[in-house]
């Protein structure tokens, strides 16, 4: 089923967008200079990349305002290379919001605070519709058992904020823990049945649990996986997907994009192996990170490497967007 989906890209004859996003370059063996993340302009074919950034601080959390205007949170001080880590960013520092208008050059400091990856964080289901989330906010140092006090998203071309949070929860969870239902947050009357276990081997990897009967708004489905982590729904109200993941220790997640045709009931895997997907369901291609962290060796150190992942929903394929051993942070397609 998943054959097709690493196949060579042809897209000598279709126009794609370009892509904002963080990376780190790790230089080759014997090259003492200290790499970091920096932020770069690439196309989707992976045939170029254009740095933007090239000061000693931590770039990372990439996000357009406009078709014009990218932005991004940085360190605020030279770090410190710890060439094992992917980042040289304490959780504990503060961090700034940058903006960069490509057609000026201007730089602008928007914000300066203690901020952290979004992760299963949205905003207020009355507020959340055009907006995308890019970061929260903490009153202190992060601390995991202190809770964020403001999320902060892109809308119409502008930062916006809330200090109501909401957190997707997944009514099929009773074991204490929370999962993500972004059904949800689309306003979709949903539940999901516990039952007979769907066991899934996609990529080489498998996953199996809280899978089983899923009923949206009074049809039963069948859904491979139950861990949502974010869900689109087609325009023409046809067709519906989700990214789903499981977690995988220190070395990430894994996981896949599903497409399920609502007037068939019948899925189909289109993205493989990935995580932290920017999808639309109404456009072509679509970006994402690798679906896990891996170590590798550069020369006497080890290092981790995340790949970054664009694909074609139409002709059903992806593809890695460069061989060189990367650290990937975030990417985010430039809107038209």
């Amino acid at each position: 089923m998943l054959a097709n989906l690493f196949a060579t890209v042809s897209l000598t004859s279709t126009i794609i967008p370009s892509a904002a996003c963080s990376v780190r370059f790790y230089y080759p063996p014997g090259d003492r200079r200290t790499s970091y993340h920096q932020i770069y302009l690439c196309d989707l074919k992976g045939k170029s990349f254009k740095q933007l950034t090239f000061d000693r601080s931590e770039k990372l959390d990439v996000f357009w305002l406009d078709a014009n205007t990218v932005g991004w949170r940085q360190s605020l001080s030279v770090t410190k290379a710890e060439t094992w880590l992917g980042y040289h960013l304490p959780e504990t520092e503060k961090t700034q919001v940058v903006t960069l208008n490509l057609m000026t050059g201007k730089r602008k400091a928007v914000r300066t605070g203690f901020f952290d990856k979004v992760d299963d964080l949205v905003f207020p289901r009355e507020m959340n519709i055009g907006v995308k989330p890019v970061f929260v906010e903490y009153s202190k140092p992060f601390d995991p058992d202190r809770p964020p006090v403001r999320i902060w998203g892109v809308k119409n071309g502008r930062l916006i904020s809330s200090t109501k949070i909401e957190e997707m929860i997944d009514p099929l969870s009773n074991d204490g823990e929370t999962f993500p239902n972004p059904f949800l947050q689309l306003g979709l009357k949903c539940s999901f049945k516990s039952g007979e276990t769907l066991q899934n081997s996609f990529g080489g990897y498998e996953s199996s649990g809280q899978s089983g009967a899923l009923t949206l708004n009074g049809r039963d489905y069948i859904w491979p996986v139950a861990d949502l982590r974010q869900a689109w729904k087609s325009s023409d109200g046809r067709k519906l997907y989700a990214e789903n993941r499981f977690h995988s220790g220190s070395a990430g997640v894994y996981g896949w994009i599903f497409e399920m045709d609502l007037e068939t009931a019948k899925w189909r895997v289109i993205a493989d192996s990935i995580a932290d997907a920017e999808f639309d369901p109404n456009k072509r291609f679509w970006v994402a990170l690798g679906n896990h962290k891996e170590t590798m060796k550069l020369g006497k150190l080890s290092v981790w490497t995340r790949r970054l992942v664009a694909g074609d929903k139409t002709l059903g394929n992806q593809w890695n967007l460069t061989s060189r051993p990367i650290s990937a942070d975030s990417i985010a397609i430039r809107p038209n």
